[in-house]
């Protein structure tokens, strides 16, 4: 995990005359991991580690403990944009009103459509999108459909109910 303070270790150094110096290799790891956590982005996190994505990858694949450092920083990096997301659905953001191309003041706009998403990621067990249709068959056979928009637990509901009609487990 990176905490705030390690912000300026990805920094590059500078030579006099402007020319960066290159990172060794502990601290390019260390760089490019800060950098991570703070944009989820490989790309710029390889960037500001001034190394190759393929070296990234590399270590990644042959060091367990990169790996697991890795995993962490894209954690981190969702846990910014949940963080975000929260304030804007939430606490919601400012936006000036202007009238005759005056500043007026200011209105708090709220996103339902964040607190949406929070609430399916918090409880998608409650949240997620359902559909049921239900036709009859000229046999008198009913048939029951039931979207589930949540790939986790998909199997484990169609097994139960499966059961539970009196099939047999696959």
């Amino acid at each position: 995990m990176v905490r705030e303070d390690e912000g300026d270790k990805a920094t590059p150094k500078k030579r006099p005359g402007g020319r960066q110096v290159a990172l060794g290799p502990e601290a390019a790891r260390d760089a490019f991991l800060s950098a991570l956590a703070r944009t989820g982005n490989i790309s710029l996190a390889c960037k500001v580690a001034r190394i190759h994505r393929q070296t990234a990858y590399e270590w990644r694949q042959t060091e367990p403990l990169f790996e697991t450092a890795w995993q962490d920083a894209l954690k981190d990096a969702t846990d910014v944009l949940e963080q975000e997301a929260r304030r804007r659905a939430v606490e919601g953001t400012k936006k000036p009103v202007y009238q005759g191309g005056q500043h007026v003041g200011d209105i708090q706009e709220f996103s339902d459509t964040l607190l949406i998403f929070l609430l399916k990621g918090a409880a998608p067990e409650k949240y997620r999108e359902r559909m049921l249709t239900e036709q009859q068959h000229s046999g008198n056979v009913r048939i029951a459909i039931e979207y589930v928009n949540d790939w986790r637990k998909y199997s484990p509901m169609v097994e139960a109910e499966h059961r539970e009609a009196g099939g047999k487990s696959a």
